[in-house]
């Protein structure tokens, strides 16, 4: 446990993008029997080596394995919370992406509504056929339709949401803050890793091993069996530390890429808010139509839902760096 938690509040110091409301993830931690689990065996693991400690007959194998057993069994309990926090976070994001879709979907039959009812006056005044007017009728059922089914999508996602958190999630995404990652720290986290936590253990164990036998009454095969499971141990040992290294190069690059897209989706929802605001002056003062401010509603809906995704991606990338490191960086 001593790698887990030293680093908790130094290893994420500036904060961006939406992330879940804790209450949230709360709930649905004290529904999961996983994390119950985890929970109670690091517990057990706890008193047992506490038992062994205050044991004046407690031998050092039996010592160095209870010791090994919590240090892992922690390390599990940690691992069960962030295995939480992402289907929490994915039930939110399908929820909230399915709320965003409704909203789009919404400004799109307004705008063919309005086509419609457009298209209707222009044809009784002779201005287009009979197969325009068909034809914007036809893209307002179109829209309507789908208004219909991104509702029956919003409302099954809601549904798992609910049963993830057992009560129904308020009407809207609250805007808290997610954890952003300092790259030296991540680095500095890699024997948080569950791999790893366990060979070290592995290696600590075939290190006492081969001290307790490297004396005259131990027989020499024995001996060189020993150091032969000691070498293994330190390659198993190597090996996890370098995947875990690995890991996190390409984990970061990716989660690069998700600042990166958020900067861009941010200009794009600027541009769009800009827009709607011009038209809707333009509109005040007689110059555009209705059906231009609700274009640039749609476009604005667009945006809106592309920079909801990036966000979403980008609380993700963060999940999956503390996922490798194995740190509750919300704690």
């Amino acid at each position: 446990m001593r790698y887990l938690l030293i680093i908790l509040i130094y290893l994420f110091a500036s904060t961006a993008s939406a992330q879940i409301p804790e209450k949230w993830f709360s709930a649905a931690l004290a529904r999961s029997d996983s994390f119950s689990i985890a929970l109670s065996e690091a517990q057990n693991a706890k008193i047992r080596l506490q038992r062994l400690k205050s044991d004046p007959l407690a031998t050092k194998p039996l010592l160095l394995e209870a010791s090994t057993t919590l240090e892992l069994a922690e390390a599990r309990v940690i691992a069960a919370r962030l295995d939480v926090r992402r289907s929490v976070l994915q039930d939110t994001f399908a929820w909230n992406s399915a709320a965003n879709a409704l909203d789009l979907a919404s400004a799109r039959a307004n705008l063919a509504d309005a086509n419609a009812r457009a298209a209707n006056a222009r044809f009784k005044t002779g201005a287009i056929t009979n197969s325009e007017l068909n034809r914007a009728e036809a893209d307002l059922r179109a829209a309507q339709s789908e208004v219909t089914s991104a509702r029956s999508e919003w409302l099954a996602a809601s549904e798992v949401l609910r049963s993830r958190l057992g009560f129904a999630a308020d009407a809207s995404l609250p805007n808290v803050a997610t954890p952003r990652p300092q790259k030296i720290i991540l680095e500095k986290s890699i024997e948080n890793n569950l791999r790893v936590v366990e060979t070290r253990g592995s290696l600590a164990r075939a290190k006492l091993d081969l001290t307790i036998k490297d004396n005259e009454f131990t027989a020499p095969v024995e001996i060189n069996e020993a150091r032969r499971s000691v070498a293994n141990a330190e390659r198993n040992l190597a090996d996890a530390r370098n995947v875990v290294k690995t890991g996190l190069v390409n984990r970061w690059e990716t989660y690069q890429s998700t600042v990166n897209a958020i900067t861009a989706r941010e200009r794009g929802v600027q541009l769009a808010r800009d827009e709607l605001k011009t038209q809707s002056d333009r509109f005040s003062r007689g110059l555009v139509s209705q059906l231009v401010v609700l274009q640039a509603k749609v476009n604005l809906a667009q945006q809106l839902a592309l920079f909801e995704e990036a966000r979403q991606r980008f609380s993700l990338a963060v999940l999956e760096l503390a996922v490798l490191v194995n740190v509750d960086v919300w704690l």
